[in-house]
Parts: C-alpha cells; structure tokens; sequence
C-alpha cells in the first residue's frame, strides 16, 4: 500500500481503488464511492464520509471496521444488518438498500433523490439528512468489547 501511495504522490497520478476493507480505503483514497447493488449509496470526501456518513448503508459498514486504539475497539458498536443481499439479478425497485435498511419507509419504494449533504458529499436516500442528524437511527447496535 505504502507504494501505491508513493508512486501515485510522486507522479500525481489519479488511481482507482476497488476494495472492501474500508480502513485501507480511508488510508488511500481522497473520495470516497459506497456501492450496494451495483449503484452509489454514497459519495463524498474521504475525511467528512468517515466521520459523518449519511446513508444507512455506510454508517453499517463503517461500524463493522475494527480500531487499533484498545479503548476504542471495545466501546465500538457494530450496526448489525437483517437479511440477505437481494439477488444482483433480480433487484428490489426503488431503494436497492431497502430490504435490509432499519430506517426503510414506504416511500424507499420510490428510487431515492441524489441529496446534497454538503459542498463535496451526496447520499442516495430519502432520509439522508435526518439519518445523519441521528433522527432515524433504529439499528440492531451491539457493544463488541
């Protein structure tokens, strides 16, 4: 990773990173892309994705990421998510994330609006800015230490 890095500092150059280990992503990446489903949840700066994430989805598998810091790992709350992943074949209308959101309402039937939550970061959800207020936030949370 560290050269990775190296290489794309020392020629400047824009890479596309496709992973599913977030903390490596965090270490890397300067915009962040969160997909469900073959389409965007979420996007937005490294930095204000990692700290305030606005869909539910993000805020789920941003819970699930371990801490190095003692403390922090053991008063981390993991977002545990119900169901299965719906079928890449057949997807649910709407709201991709439907079938397994805890703030799901009849209206994630309808495909979501592209919200702006700030300057640089975009959440596909209707209740993106009352997710991220704290508003709708009904998870199944389990303390892991």
């Amino acid at each position: 990773m560290n050269l990775f890095l190296k290489l794309r500092d020392d020629f400047g150059m824009s890479c596309l990173l496709i992973a599913h280990d977030l903390a490596i992503v965090r270490q890397a990446a300067q915009r962040v892309y969160v997909m469900y489903l073959g389409r965007v949840m979420e996007e937005g700066e490294s930095g204000a994705l990692y700290s305030q994430p606005a869909h539910p989805y993000t805020q789920a598998l941003l819970s699930a990421v371990p801490s190095t810091n003692p403390v922090e790992e053991r008063e981390r709350q993991r977002i545990i998510l119900k169901g299965d992943v719906p079928s890449p074949v057949n997807r649910p209308t709407g709201c991709r994330f439907r079938t397994r959101c805890p703030a799901v309402q009849s209206v994630c039937e309808t495909s979501p609006p592209v919200n702006s939550l700030s300057e640089s970061n975009l959440a596909s959800c209707h209740f993106a800015g009352r997710i991220k207020a704290g508003i709708l936030q009904e998870y199944d949370v389990r303390q892991v230490g």
